[in-house]
């Protein structure tokens, strides 16, 4: 992990994965960059999109691995951490990536910076805070966040990962803990039912993806759609399932339309192209599992011959890891 300084000189932490175009991904009000990484599904999303961009995550101070020392609280203090960002690693054009609580983020920015983002992307995002449930209900969650943040993010957990199993909220539950303290939640879920970005969303230049499953309760849908629909030329895609979390249940529905606007679906077909008929029985190889040694045996060749056909093919595909490889053999290989 790497840091940098915001301009309080608190520390900003972030992660690189991947070359290529910037993309920039906050994934809202509470994040841990190696808590979820130990995360399958979750490392898996990122990993995907790594394959022609350079991924950068980040935690903002306070929370996760950011300065400890940091609070970040107020909506404009977290566009102004997005800033430090971009400037402090000198990207001078980038796409994003929002997911709930940071699309506000991810508008204000592209609106204030059209000149700097390339593309948008947003998922289980809104505009208005205010809307996403009675007042009462906000004040309760609030103070049940204070009050017994273990509690808390048990209930958030049935909340945000409806129709996950255990493990999921499990794992959501921990991480949360994991990332912040109490006072630290308890600001930024505050924070979020304040947050209203309505007057900056017809400021947004930049080609628009707005992603939103059908049965999210925690965001309901017709607030995405709301979203999509103030942002000039957006694309909106419904999808199927109830999570508001888009690592849980069906990723591939949320990442298919992601790769797609951002070309990638395409790249992939035309490297794919360039593999050998060797490169390709490897790749197949590499999708049932198999260690180096292992398919130097199956093929008769040296672990260094096939180490050395693994490489090429994730050169050629743009991979980072072998279960992309595995991935993209399972979907485009015949067994």
């Amino acid at each position: 992990m790497n840091s940098l300084p915001d301009r309080k000189g608190k520390q900003i932490a972030y992660s690189i994965l991947g070359r290529g175009r910037p993309l920039v991904c906050d994934t809202g009000f509470v994040s841990h960059l190696e808590v979820q990484w130990t995360y399958p599904p979750y490392r898996r999303f990122f990993e995907a999109l790594a394959r022609f961009h350079l991924v950068i995550r980040f935690d903002l101070p306070g929370i996760g691995l950011g300065d400890p020392t940091g609070t970040v609280i107020e909506f404009e203090e977290d566009v102004a951490v997005l800033e430090d960002l971009i400037d402090g690693l000198a990207l001078e054009s980038v796409d994003l990536f929002g997911a709930s609580q940071a699309a506000a983020v991810m508008i204000a920015y592209a609106a204030r910076h059209p000149e700097r983002v390339g593309k948008l992307i947003l998922y289980g995002g809104y505009a208005d805070g205010a809307a996403l449930s009675p007042p009462e209900l906000q004040a309760s969650l609030v103070q049940l966040v204070r009050a017994h943040w273990g509690l808390a993010s048990s209930t958030l957990a049935e909340v945000f990962i409806a129709g996950g199993d255990d493990e999921d909220r499990r794992v959501f539950a921990s991480t949360a803990r994991a990332a912040a303290t109490p006072e630290a939640a308890q600001r930024r879920m505050a924070e979020c039912f304040r947050t209203d970005v309505r007057h900056l969303v017809g400021k947004v230049k930049a080609p628009t993806l707005v992603l939103h499953r059908r049965g999210d309760h925690n965001v309901r849908i017709e607030l995405g759609q709301a979203l999509a629909n103030g942002i000039p030329g957006a694309k909106f895609v419904e999808l199927d399932g109830r999570s508001h979390v888009w690592y849980v249940g069906d990723m591939e529905s949320v990442l298919n339309p992601i790769l797609a606007f951002l070309g990638d679906r395409h790249r992939v077909r035309s490297a794919s192209r360039d593999l050998s008929r060797r490169e390709r029985e490897v790749a197949a190889i590499v999708a049932q599992g198999l260690t180096n040694a292992e398919i130097a045996r199956q093929l008769g060749v040296t672990e260094r011959t096939a180490e050395s056909h693994v490489e090429h093919i994730r050169n050629k595909l743009g991979f980072t890891s072998r279960a992309q490889i595995a991935a993209w053999a399972v979907q485009h290989l015949k067994s």
